[in-house]
């Protein structure tokens, strides 16, 4: 048997066989070129992703910003104490961009400082007060304002302070010394006219942060931070430090000094009456738009005739109490806003949440001074 082959099947499969491999060539090019092409545009994508990243957050971030503007328009447009019961809100909530702000004012408190729950201790006790520095005074609005700016007064408080004895001062010398000058100003609710009762509160040797010497209209007001009790019987000897009142002495709860404004048919004006030992709790009853002014009066001349004192009396820690239900402005007022860019009804895009912290702002309608010295040479008149 005799087998023949053909050159032309031969040439057949050497084609095929060729045309194939440039074919898995081809493939493996294109598929490669697609790997590429797809590297390249998912990393354009991503540049595209974070660069409208970047624009949104910076549309949020400003939208932040400016919630917070509209938080501090809001604060001087108002009575001390507005705080909307609602976040303040912009008017471009529904724009295409889904540019929107909430802001949240926190102005009130029922301490000061704003202390909250759990916070304090009694290893910190000394934290949750303020430091009044020599000749230095503080002025607490007695009243905050509703969504109306329709002011609400306070009606009960309590002021809670100490001195931080230095144990190498003899503090017999230092004790009953008056160095706490307290005055409340408010607005006659029958003459519409500017009155004030005042006086000065001393020193203890006994009082201790947690133990506080107290002065106000109650002292069953709840103090989460510090519930220990107060001294309010100590020595009020104003007469011996600080000139003369009817009165040596009033209780904790009312003060030495009171002036009133009444008609005089005389001159056809007002005359000023002091009467004495005057309810704190009654002028607030009678009184609007409270103002509680407390001043470190400690007499450098008197500390520094004591040896050793000069640095024990220099400061006077406060704190101030009021009702549950009657709050105060903080001492401290925050601010919060949350911008958002991006989303669709405040869902996705970009977030951004700013905090303000400031001074609480408070507008003081009446001059608060006193021009005297004391000869701390002279230890009774």
């Amino acid at each position: 048997m005799m087998f023949f082959s053909s050159p032309f099947t031969a040439r057949s499969l050497k084609t095929s066989t060729r045309r194939g491999s440039a074919l898995i060539t081809t493939f493996l090019i294109t598929s490669l070129i697609m790997l590429v092409a797809v590297g390249i545009a998912q990393l354009i994508a991503g540049d595209i992703r974070t660069g409208s990243d970047f624009v949104q957050d910076g549309k949020a971030l400003y939208m932040a910003e400016a919630g917070l503007e509209n938080g501090l328009y809001n604060l001087k447009q108002k009575l001390p104490g507005y705080q909307p019961e609602k976040p303040l809100s912009s008017a471009s909530s529904e724009t295409p961009d889904g540019l929107s702000y909430e802001t949240t004012l926190l102005t009130q408190t029922t301490d000061i400082p704003h202390v909250e729950p759990g916070q304090v201790n009694a290893l910190s006790a000394k934290s949750a007060y303020n430091t009044l520095e020599q000749q230095r005074s503080v002025a607490i609005p007695l009243f905050t304002v509703d969504k109306d700016n329709k002011a609400m007064p306070v009606k009960k408080f309590l002021v809670k302070y100490f001195v931080p004895f230095d144990d190498n001062v003899p503090k017999a010398q230092l004790q009953d010394i008056d160095l706490l000058r307290w005055k409340i100003v408010g607005i006659s609710s029958k003459t519409h006219n500017a009155e004030s009762i005042s006086d000065f509160t001393a020193a203890s040797a006994l009082a201790t942060p947690s133990q506080p010497v107290c002065f106000g209209t109650d002292l069953g007001v709840t103090d989460a931070a510090i519930p220990g009790g107060c001294i309010h019987d100590v020595s009020t000897p104003s007469v011996q430090n600080f000139g003369s009142y009817k009165h040596t002495s009033c209780p904790w709860n009312q003060a030495r000094s009171h002036y009133e404004y009444t008609p005089n048919a005389t001159f056809g004006g007002t005359e000023v009456l002091e009467a004495s030992c005057y309810n704190i709790a009654d002028f607030l009853e009678n009184h609007e738009q409270a103002y509680l002014i407390i001043t470190n009066m400690v007499n450098p001349d008197i500390i520094d005739a004591i040896p050793g004192a000069q640095g024990a009396l220099a400061k006077v820690y406060y704190r101030v109490v009021v009702d549950q239900d009657k709050p105060v402005l903080r001492d401290k007022v925050v601010i919060q806003s949350t911008g958002r860019a991006g989303g669709v009804l405040g869902v996705g895009g970009s977030k951004k949440d700013l905090d303000l912290e400031l001074q609480g702002n408070v507008f003081l309608p009446v001059f608060n001074f006193s021009i005297y010295k004391t000869d701390p040479n002279v230890q009774d008149h």
